[in-house]
C-alpha cells in the first residue's frame, strides 16, 4: 500500500529492510570468511605434517 503525507512511513520500512539485509549480509561474509580461514590453516597443519 502508498501512502501519501505526515503518516508515511515508507521511508523507515525501506531503511529497516535494508539495515536487516545488509546484516545478513555481513553474517553471511563473516561466516564464508572464518570457514575460508579454518580450511587454510587446515591445509597449513596438513602440509606441515607431511614434510
Amino acid at each position: 500500500m502508498i501512502s501519501w503525507g505526515q503518516n508515511s512511513n515508507t521511508t523507515d520500512e525501506i531503511k529497516s529492510q535494508t539495515e536487516g539485509k545488509i546484516r545478513f549480509e555481513i553474517s553471511v561474509a563473516t561466516e564464508l570468511w572464518l570457514e575460508l580461514g579454518r580450511y587454510v590453516a587446515t591445509e597449513r597443519d596438513e602440509r606441515s605434517v607431511a614434510t
